[in-house]
């Protein structure tokens, strides 16, 4: 705008303001109110005294003198900063990354600072370099942080929040925690401040947030008078407020040296004027001649680019003109294949219109970058893509990417055409070929491809799987007597069962006429465990299999036969796996049909043992046949000092049934929970009883907890309410662990033995260096004793190396100001050795085997 119209404008909008013309727009307001994070060095922080420093501090108060308008500037925590915007208590709010969540309540500025967001973890933790690498891990967040929906969005979900990147930072340091996700700047300043720098690594950036101040969604008056305030601050002062908490960079004396050759450069401006003063007269022939020339040019031109354009509009498929991912032009074709006005696809990125994820399980981002680069660097880039429209539909294309000049500038097209059609037709032409027209289920020619890949996949695992045969039981008199459309429903309701009761990703097929295969992979390295589970599936799918069908107005019952072979890897072929289960198959109906029969005899034998014992086992927990024997603990005086609780099973027929067979069975099969309940009750009950015999007051009780036990969420509520409602002395009792429950969530743990420990529980770590030993999980844990494993205890004088790991248990029991207890004590001279290590307290054979309760009070009595 010229000069002397710019004047006069100023001018008038003085005038305007001094007499109030009315239906003018209405005056700014007296002051605004500013929340921003007061926890984010160098853009705003507290200093020792509690002050608010920083770069956003001078910034607002230059504003406030531009504008006239008092600026309330309130830095505080960043979760209450977006409470109290968001409750409409303030105007403003700053340091804010703009999301999809957040446009829907703000309208943000133009972005004023990038800031890079990656994952700090400690030195001693590697492998973190990106989203996918942070699976399994717990991630630390400041509360409210931008990091939490861009790590949820791409499948994180376990997180402990923070309320400043403060107390992050210092957490990390005292070891709480491992990873944290916490923007660059805040990250260094607080790493160096605390001297903990090196002791940190942080990893890619996970992505690069930018900062915005934001408004109301619609404050378009208020956000019109932010952004004109700070329109008025210069270059310069944002420069200088900024070099202050930033540092200044070298080579700032530049100033002087303008004024030192201001002189030359007038001179040779005059030099130059009289140089084309002379050349004028020349000059001005040869620009008429040359206009000529370009104006022919330029009639030319114009006539190529609206063939160009027309050609643009007209084509077929939809055309994108790109820079980077960025749309810098389309043409009509494209509005319609996106359902996206024109002015809405031009400017934007070509990410928000695509799924996370493409149909091969590529990431989508990972794609268009590659082939982005492909073609920039000159090659062709022909490919398959799905698009997301605005209406969640997804729309399959195929994308041909070129380099091409656009505006002088080298640029990408992108050819876009819609291959719907072509998908569908492929889709079909593949269900025909691979998939039952019936049941929709694998036909024969895809069962035994997969087959084929789950043997391959059985081979590389080592687990087993597991292919059974189903055949439906006289589905011919059925067909006869009803009529085969009859038949073909019975048929397709009996595939809708056989799918439910298996997983995702096992395979459920069609062999032909009534009869259907199922194959199951992925069962367990252990060939028992393998055929129980498998006999559990065939039971689910024989009783789906038993009910009722209703075929139109009639209820129809059908059962079926299934034969059973379990194979792993290559050690046989799939010709003999179809032999195998038709032969167990045929075995099931000559036994008199809607069976389940396993193609190995011994096998299935053991089968049903496993299972009569599970039904066992859940009949003593209904009807307690269950008793508590207890092993004498001994001290260094060898007095009693109490009793490990170790659990029998009376059984009806077989007598005193072995724990080394019942346990396993009841923590595959859930039946320890129940069980634990049980042993622990019984457990504080006899310590209360002998809390009333001066004798026995003084003994502790150690039970045994399952790993399974521990981790139930209302364990700790559990062991609670048994001590309450027993009346024991929690003081008297002692949980023993095992070394398998700290290889997961140890910060789980670590809380509930607190928890315990608060109201005096004792705890110990059984077996000790036969599992997951870690001198880290130690220090951690409030541990009472460690207990030496009996395989270290009984060669500890026929071994050196025993000798010096019991020693070594010892010795690191005694740093810690733990106890330790040594079991398996048979011999004299093991006892002996162990005393002049320095383990004073005993259980064993030595002493005592485990005793029923009254054979244990009297063996307390005699010792």
């Amino acid at each position: 705008m010229p000069f002397l119209a710019y004047l006069r404008r100023l001018l008038l909008t003085l005038l305007l303001a001094i007499v109030g013309i009315p239906g003018q727009a209405a005056a700014p307001p007296s002051a605004i109110r500013v929340v921003l994070d007061d926890n984010y060095p160098p853009f705003s922080f507290r200093d020792s005294k509690g002050q608010v420093q920083g770069i956003l501090k001078g910034l607002w108060g230059l504003w406030q003198q531009r504008t006239g308008v008092a600026v309330d500037f309130q830095a505080m925590d960043w979760a209450k900063a977006r409470a109290t915007m968001e409750s409409g208590q303030a105007d403003v709010i700053d340091t804010i990354f703009v999301t999809e969540e957040r446009r829907k309540i703000y309208d943000f500025s133009r972005p004023y600072a990038r800031i890079e967001v990656p994952i700090f973890f400690h030195r001693s933790i590697t492998g973190i370099t990106d989203v996918a690498s942070l699976k399994g891990f717990t991630i630390d967040v400041k509360d409210g942080d931008a990091c939490i929906d861009y790590l949820k969005a791409h499948g994180i979900a376990e997180f402990k929040r923070y309320a400043s990147y403060e107390a992050q930072v210092k957490a990390a340091i005292r070891q709480e925690i491992r990873l944290f996700c916490i923007d660059k700047p805040p990250a260094f300043y607080f790493l160096n401040h605390e001297r903990a720098a090196d002791e940190f690594r942080y990893s890619p950036p996970l992505y690069v947030g930018e900062f915005h101040w934001a408004v109301a969604k619609g404050r378009t008056d208020l956000k019109q008078l932010v952004d004109e305030g700070f329109s008025r601050i210069s270059a310069e002062e944002r420069s200088a407020i900024e070099s202050r908490w930033l540092g200044a960079a070298l080579g700032d004396g530049f100033w002087p040296g303008v004024a030192r050759y201001g002189g030359y450069a007038l001179f040779a401006v005059a030099l130059v004027i009289v140089i084309l003063f002379l050349w004028n007269r020349t000059l001005r022939q040869q620009v008429v001649a040359r206009t000529r020339e370009l104006s022919a040019t330029l009639r030319s031109l114009g006539e190529s680019e609206s063939r160009f354009r027309t050609l643009f509009e007209q084509a077929n498929d939809a055309v994108f003109i790109l820079r980077g991912s960025t749309v810098l032009d389309c043409n009509r074709q494209a509005e319609a294949l996106n359902g996206i006005p024109r002015d809405k696809i031009i400017g934007a990125a070509l990410m928000p219109a695509s799924p996370p994820m493409q149909p091969d399980g590529q990431k989508s981002g990972d794609v268009l970058r590659d082939m982005l680069a492909k073609a920039d660097a000159g090659h062709a880039a022909v490919f398959e893509w799905r698009d997301l429209r605005p209406d969640g539909s997804l729309l399959d294309v195929e994308v041909s990417l070129s380099r091409v000049d656009f505006g002088g500038e080298p640029c990408l097209q992108a050819i876009v055409r819609d291959i719907t059609a072509r998908k569908k037709a492929e889709e079909k032409i593949k269900e025909l070929a691979f998939f039952d027209q019936l049941t929709g289920l694998p036909n024969r020619t895809l069962l035994l491809d997969r087959l084929g890949q789950l043997i391959a996949a059985s081979s590389r695992s080592g687990n087993y799987g597991a292919m059974l045969f189903i055949d439906l039981d006289n589905f011919k008199i059925l067909n006869d007597t009803l009529g085969h459309d009859m038949g073909d429903l019975l048929l397709t309701q009996v595939a809708q069962r056989l799918s439910l009761c298996v997983r995702d990703g096992d395979t459920v097929a069609r062999f032909g006429g009534d009869e259907f295969v199922v194959v199951v992979a992925g069962l367990n390295s252990d060939k028992e465990e393998a055929a129980t589970n498998i006999e559990g599936v065939a039971e689910k799918i024989l009783a789906a299999l038993n009910q009722t069908y209703q075929l139109g107005d009639v209820a129809q019952r059908s059962t079926a036969s299934i034969g059973v072979t379990v194979f792993r890897g290559d050690q046989v072929t799939i010709d003999q796996l179809m032999k195998q289960a038709d032969l167990a198959l045929y075995k099931s109906k000559g036994a008199g049909r809607n069976l389940i029969h396993f193609f190995d005899p011994t096998l299935e034998s053991a089968v049903k043992e496993r299972s009569a014992l599970e039904k066992d086992l859940r009949y003593a927990l209904e009807e307690r046949h269950f008793l508590l024997h207890y092993q004498a603990q001994i001290g260094g005086d060898g007095r009693v000092t109490g009793a490990e609780a170790l659990v029998r099973w009376q059984h009806p027929q077989y007598g005193i049934v072995s724990p080394a067979e019942f346990i396993p069975l009841a923590e595959e099969t859930g039946l320890i929970l129940p069980l634990g309940h049980w042993v622990l009750e019984t457990a504080c009950m006899q310590l209360a009883k002998w809390a009333t015999q001066p004798a026995m007051a003084h003994f502790t009780i150690a039970v045994n907890v399952s790993a399974h036990q521990f981790r139930q969420p209302g364990f700790v509520d559990q062991v609670l309410t048994v001590l309450k409602n027993s009346g024991a002395n929690p003081q008297r009792l002692k949980l023993e662990l095992t070394e398998s429950l700290l290889v997961s969530n140890l910060q789980e743990v670590v809380e509930k033995m607190f928890t315990l420990k608060a109201q005096g529980v004792g705890f110990s770590l059984d077996d000790f260096g036969t599992g997951y030993s870690s001198l880290s999980y130690l220090k951690r844990l409030p541990l009472d004793y460690l207990k030496i494993d009996r395989s270290f205890v009984q060669d500890v004088l026929n071994h050196p190396n025993d000798a010096a790991i019991a020693k070594t248990i010892i010795t690191l029991a005694q740093n810690l100001g733990m106890g330790v207890i040594a079991e398996g004590v048979e011999t004299a001279a093991q006892r002996d050795f162990l005393a002049r290590s320095g383990c004073f307290s005993y259980q064993g054979f030595l002493f005592s085997r485990p005793l029923p309760l009254e054979d244990f009070k009297q063996f307390s009595r005699q010792i």
